[in-house]
């Protein structure tokens, strides 16, 4: 089990830390006065810790509904246009606020993320860790949606993951990003949906960062091959031993069972240390541990039954896969079975061509 973060006590700060304090700001599109009420006792409650503020901000879905949503089987996400709202944020921020530090909700942090409002971004967009899964010698092809429309090609070079992003707010906005952004969305489709918009926009103009600010936690957990990935083992293991933030992603998250996520053997990728942790930190979390605990006994009460679901859903996708290499020989075996009508059906396409 990894040690908890150590404690900060509010006796020991500064006359500057004191008014420094942290302001999270949320990005929903929708929020019940209940869990609003709660998260303002919570700002309360950890501001005896250390000063602290909660903003909530309500974000409009309808823009992002005709874009692609993130897979649920990988996000397991209830708001699966939620990570889209990132690429507005800065219409939600102070006008005099010089830059904010963005992160997806799937992450645990075990640092002091002050260390990173002390580094120099310079002219650059955002700081960013490089994507583990880009290895940097590929190419990232944005479709457009006109066929008329040339689709966008750019190098992977550069690729970042955006679940961790240190943005420099005055370049954003002098630049007019997410204006840039919106546009993309408008008249392209991408694989990994927001995140290639950002990249393509953003990506040269990155300051990137160590690993340990962002570690992605499949990568170390054996889900993926290293050899596979941009970093070494060397350099996991390096950024393990001075890990910041941990990146929860492509697996299912800590608050859903860790028997729905299967490897490509069909075996639960299991439990993790920092999924363990995540738990440690949650069940002493101010206003929401009870509900917490109760979640995590629930969880526990179906881990047998998610499993299964799990294992039935894989199943079926395989079914589907092999229904499909079946048609697709078949078709080829039709092919020589009767060639004839093959070679007739291509002429036919290459006299078309010729008359018109």
């Amino acid at each position: 089990m990894l040690p908890p973060p150590p404690r900060i006590h509010i006796e020991s700060l500064s006359v500057e830390e004191l008014q420094e304090g942290y302001v999270f700001h949320i990005l929903t599109d929708s929020l019940q006065q209940e869990t609003a009420n709660k998260l303002n006792n919570l700002a309360r409650e950890l501001s005896i810790i250390y000063p602290c503020e909660i903003i909530i901000h309500t974000a409009d879905s309808t823009h992002f509904r005709n874009l692609k949503q993130w897979n649920k089987i990988f996000t397991h996400d209830e708001k699966p246009y939620a990570a889209y709202y990132r690429l507005c944020m800065a219409q939600f921020l102070p006008d005099n606020l010089k830059r904010c530090l963005y992160l997806d909700v799937d992450m645990l942090v075990v640092g002091d993320v002050r260390e990173l409002f002390a580094i120099d971004l310079k002219n650059n967009i955002a700081g960013v860790v490089f994507d583990p899964g880009i290895i940097g010698t590929d190419f990232i092809r944005l479709t457009a949606k006109n066929h008329a429309d040339n689709d966008i090609v750019f190098s992977d070079s550069s690729y970042f993951n955006s679940g961790f992003m240190l943005i420099n707010l005055i370049e954003w906005r002098q630049q007019n990003i997410e204006k840039q952004l919106v546009s993309l969305c408008d008249t392209y489709d991408s694989q990994m949906r927001d995140q290639d918009f950002l990249n393509c926009v953003i990506g040269d103009n990155t300051l990137k960062l160590p690993l340990k600010w962002n570690i992605m936690i499949t990568w170390t957990l054996g889900v993926f091959p290293i050899e596979n990935s941009r970093f070494s083992t060397q350099d996991f293991e390096a950024a393990l031993k001075d890990a910041k933030i941990y990146h929860l992603t492509w697996i299912t998250k800590p608050w859903q069972n860790f028997t729905q996520c299967l490897k490509y053997d069909y075996t639960i990728i299991g439990e993790s240390p920092q999924r363990d942790l995540w738990w440690q930190m949650a069940e002493q979390t101010p206003i929401f541990k009870d509900e917490l605990q109760y979640i995590r006994l629930k969880l526990k009460n179906k881990e047998l039954q998610d499993y299964a679901d799990a294992l039935a859903n894989r199943l079926h996708h395989k079914l589907h896969v092999i229904d499909s290499q079946i048609s697709t020989l078949q078709r080829r075996l039709n092919r020589i079975a009767y060639p004839h009508k093959t070679i007739i059906k291509k002429l036919r396409q290459l006299f078309k061509k010729i008359i018109c």
